[in-house]
């Protein structure tokens, strides 16, 4: 097999053409055409039994995506600095010696998936290359508007979204982590896309560009997506279960749904079928997660009181079009506005869901408490869809920091050239 592979590889001829041109034909020794379909599929026949190689030292787990593998392993804290290090010294081992005795050199920095990673875990490397390319594609913006021409300022906004913003939120999961001085560059790249964004100069507070365009600092970004993942895996998932091995016309659907409305105490459960629905109280200072769990509890002993019928519990995606879904959580919400006395404990996984939540908008409730005195709060809003010229100049004017005091300095009218 290795003969025939290297006689149809070996010694062949080959020239590129673009359209009606030939280029220099050249020979080829022994190696296949570069991005040929034989090249990818030789190297993965070459490198295939890597991971299960390494996979023989106990506890090593390997990964291989296209030419980057991933070795790891876990330990319990006792120990699990020795342990580890023995553990990855004897799969590196196996793989030097896999490749003729290959020296493995070590590195400080790597990259994998799109992830830089250092020795200390401190992302700075990470973060100075995300830098760069957040700049790069600052240029956009800078060709799209000016401070007299240009788009208005919301379609700058959704161009940054679109653009700019997925480079930052790429598995930013992990950047949470890392110090507010390492982080710099990307807030610096940050509060420059909002003054591109606004038009405004640089003596402009922070806190009145967020009003009108992100509304969110860099780090709330990142917070909110690390908190989001897994929920948004979790929802295409569900929604291709039910679809796929529970269909309706199979099996009975029931579903419930629980609804707790921000700013109101109370809290409800409701079910939906085809053959019956209702919703009951389930008291206060609880999740609606909770009050699906009630639902499903309330409806339980019916079920299960069937013989030879099979039970399964599918969590779906709340409001993403399933009709029982919606009218179990219309259904749930028709109990919250009745007075509601009930005395039931709260749990401590629910009460910290609930200090979860607060947390997420106590940002922004932080940033309207901080600019709820100052003059131009209200009258910013309805500037965004503005012409560019009339909207940055309307926002300079109204915030007070432009440069009509420099101009007027320089005609001796005002005694300082900064704003007061």
């Amino acid at each position: 097999m290795l003969n025939w592979i290297k006689a149809f590889d070996g010694q062949r001829s080959h020239r590129v053409r673009y359209g009606n041109a030939l280029a220099k034909s050249n020979l080829l020794q022994t190696a296949p055409l570069q991005g040929a379909v034989t090249s990818c599929t030789l190297y993965n026949v070459f490198i295939n039994d890597i991971a299960e190689l390494e996979q023989t030292v106990t506890g090593v787990k390997c990964l291989l995506y296209a030419d980057d593998p991933v070795l790891w392993y876990s330990a319990p804290m006792k120990n699990a600095l020795d342990r580890t290090e023995s553990a990855l010294n004897c799969a590196l081992k196996l793989l030097a010696y896999w490749y003729k005795d290959t020296t493995i050199y070590k590195i400080n920095v790597f990259t994998y998936l799109g992830m830089t990673f250092d020795t200390k875990l401190a992302w700075k490397s990470h973060i100075a290359k995300m830098a760069d390319r957040v700049s790069n594609r600052l240029n956009v913006l800078k060709r799209l508007a000016g401070s007299v021409w240009g788009c208005a300022c919301s379609n700058l906004n959704t161009t940054y979204k679109m653009f700019i913003q997925p480079i930052v939120l790429y598995r930013c999961e992990p950047l949470i982590t890392a110090t507010e001085v390492t982080l710099k560059p990307l807030e610096k790249a940050h509060n420059q896309t909002l003054r591109l964004i606004t038009g405004v100069i640089k003596s402009t507070p922070i806190d009145v560009m967020l009003l009108v365009t992100i509304k969110s600092t860099l780090i709330d970004a990142m917070l909110q997506v690390a908190g989001n993942t897994t929920i948004k895996q979790m929802r295409s998932l569900a929604i291709e279960t039910i679809n796929v091995n529970y269909p309706a016309d199979q099996w009975l659907q029931v579903f419930t749904d629980g609804s707790n409305i921000v700013n109101q105490a109370n809290v409800s459960a409701g079910v939906y079928s085809e053959l019956f629905s209702f919703y009951v109280a389930s008291g206060q200072n609880r999740s609606a997660f909770e009050e699906g769990v009630e639902a499903i509890s309330g409806k339980r002993y019916e079920l299960l009181g069937e013989k030879n019928k099979t039970v399964v519990l599918q969590w779906i995606p709340g409001h993403c079009g399933i009709k029982g879904n919606e009218v179990a959580d219309t259904r749930a919400k028709n109990w919250t506005t009745i007075l509601q006395c009930m005395d039931q404990p709260t749990s401590f996984h629910i009460m910290m869901t609930l200090i979860r939540r607060e947390f997420q908008t106590s940002r922004y409730n932080e940033l309207k408490a901080r600019t709820k005195e100052k003059q131009w709060t209200v009258a910013l809003s309805d500037i965004p869809d503005w012409p560019r010229i009339e909207a940055v100049a309307e926002f300079r004017l109204r915030t007070g920091h432009d440069s009509l005091a420099k101009h007027l300095h320089r005609l001796g009218v005002y005694a300082q050239p900064t704003c007061s």
